[in-house]
């Protein structure tokens, strides 16, 4: 899902987790209740007709995840979480010589 999100096309999810509000947050496609064909036929009917809506919710995807979720952020979250870990662990114990 990130992938296609990723490269400005517009999802239609049916499920009920991180996923959803990944997708909600982005405004990067349509949420509808899982396994609910009538909501889904009537999001990619939307979809089809639409082009103004799937380009912006594209265009909103793409954007979200070169903010949020690219390697060069994911890597800096990562490193300032090792940090903190160590911080912590520093404080516990001597480091080894």
């Amino acid at each position: 899902m990130l992938e296609f999100i990723a490269c400005g096309w517009p999802v239609i999810l049916g499920v009920q987790n991180q996923a959803r509000q990944l997708v909600e947050t982005a405004q990067a496609g349509i949420c509808i209740e899982p396994e609910n064909t009538e909501e889904l036929r009537d999001a990619i009917i939307k979809l089809y007709k639409d082009k103004k809506l799937r380009k912006s919710l594209g265009n909103n995807g793409r954007s979200y995840i070169a903010e949020n979720l690219s390697r060069k952020r994911t890597a800096a979250t990562y490193i300032e979480v090792l940090k903190g870990v160590v911080a912590r662990w520093r404080g516990k114990r001597a480091l080894p010589q």
